[in-house]
């Protein structure tokens, strides 16, 4: 039990005394964050409005290579990769017609000014037609 708290006790005052050197480091985390100004949130929709992009299937004309990060700061990268398989997996061959319902994938931007003041935009990276799975 007492090599448990002595070698707690080394591995703290090191990591007092040595800083930012591994395996010693104090990782910044999130704290990159503060210098962003716009946070992205990606939408995928259908006939203008926020849908499940898993409820739709046989995509036409949607550019699956556009379907990425684009380099916004964005937590929810799992949902942006998932979106990317996705619609690599079920778009439709050149036999089947175009579908019903037309859509869009990109993002919502959000920022706040200097008075608390948030503000918001889309951007819309790719746009096509896909047919609804029910």
């Amino acid at each position: 039990m007492w090599w448990g708290i002595g070698a707690t006790a080394v591995y703290v005052v090191l990591s007092l005394i040595l800083g930012d050197r591994l395996p010693f480091s104090r990782y910044e985390m999130y704290s990159g964050a503060a210098l962003r100004t716009e946070g992205a949130v990606p939408v995928f929709l259908v006939d203008g409005q926020p849908a499940n992009v898993l409820e739709y299937d046989r995509f036409h004309d949607l550019d699956v290579g556009r379907i990425n990060s684009n380099n916004w700061p964005c937590f929810v990268l799992r949902e942006v990769h998932e979106t990317h398989r996705w619609v690599h997996d079920n778009t439709a061959g050149t036999d089947t017609p175009k579908g019903a319902h037309t859509v869009a994938w990109g993002y919502a931007l959000y920022s706040v000014d200097e008075a608390g003041v948030i503000s918001h935009r889309q951007e819309l990276l790719t746009k096509g037609t896909a047919w609804s799975r029910s």
